[in-house]
């Protein structure tokens, strides 16, 4: 399994230590194609804690990461070293939940086809668009941080007696 150089260098850029929670069940299709880039992904950097919990035995968590009131999965939780909540991604990439969500309006093809339709896209696109758009959840956590810890002149002025 091949990781994109840029994703690498995100996750190897992360210097916290970072729990990844993945709620997920073995019979799950969408899983069978996302634990292991996941896995793959947390063995990249130490900081990163992998912690694989089933759906089935954890409701409670669960119910807070539905998608579209279901208990789709797999379903991924970033939590800083404060076990709060950066980020989560899930069930499946952007363009494989379009396909679920337009053949639920349309109907287009049985449930059986659906899943036969998606496991052929994972094949074709692999594992870059999940990369790709966990990169961008990571990115978007560092910028926030970033950004939550930048003083704004005024904040600054407070502090330091300066007026203007």
């Amino acid at each position: 399994m091949v990781v994109k150089n840029d994703v690498k260098e995100t996750l190897q850029s992360i210097n916290e230590k970072k729990y990844w929670i993945l709620i997920t069940e073995a019979w799950c299709g969408d899983a069978a194609q996302i634990v292991p880039i996941i896995g793959r992904l947390a063995e990249i950097n130490s900081n990163i804690e992998l912690l694989i919990i089933l759906r089935d035995e954890n409701p409670e968590l669960m119910d807070k990461y539905l998608t579209n009131g279901g208990r789709s999965i797999p379903i991924l939780i970033s939590l800083n070293d404060k076990f709060e909540e950066e980020w989560h991604w899930g069930p499946r990439p952007k363009p494989a939940q379009a396909m679920v969500i337009e053949n639920k309006e349309t109907k287009a093809v049985s449930h059986e086809e659906l899943k036969k339709q998606i496991q052929l896209w994972y094949t074709e696109h692999k594992t870059n668009t999940t990369q790709l758009e966990l990169m961008k959840k990571i990115n978007l956590a560092v910028f926030s941080s970033l950004s939550n810890s930048v003083n704004t002149v005024e904040e600054i002025k407070n502090q330091t007696k300066i007026t203007a």
